[in-house]
């Protein structure tokens, strides 16, 4: 997370693009990573330039997915497995 603050420093990055990247490298090396976390990031994209927003919107494309599997009978991934 300080290389991140660092690098966006160093690189002039504005608020926006600085706060966009700490927000997913947070997510990132957090331990837990509930699926609402991701909204977060969302909430920067609007104020990002070009393509910059792709990454949190991908991201956010799992949510609905998690929750068809948190919400599923059991918990696995493949009927094959065990």
């Amino acid at each position: 997370l300080l290389a991140t603050a660092t690098a966006a420093w160093q690189f002039r990055a504005s608020p926006a693009t600085a706060g966009y990247w700490l927000c997913l490298v947070a997510l990132l090396v957090s331990p837990v990573a509930y699926p609402w976390y991701l909204l977060w990031a969302l909430a920067f994209v609007p104020l990002l330039r070009g393509e910059a927003g792709w990454t949190a919107i991908a991201w956010s494309g799992t949510i609905g997915m998690s929750y068809l599997m948190w919400h599923a009978p059991t918990w696995r991934m493949s009927s094959g497995a065990g």
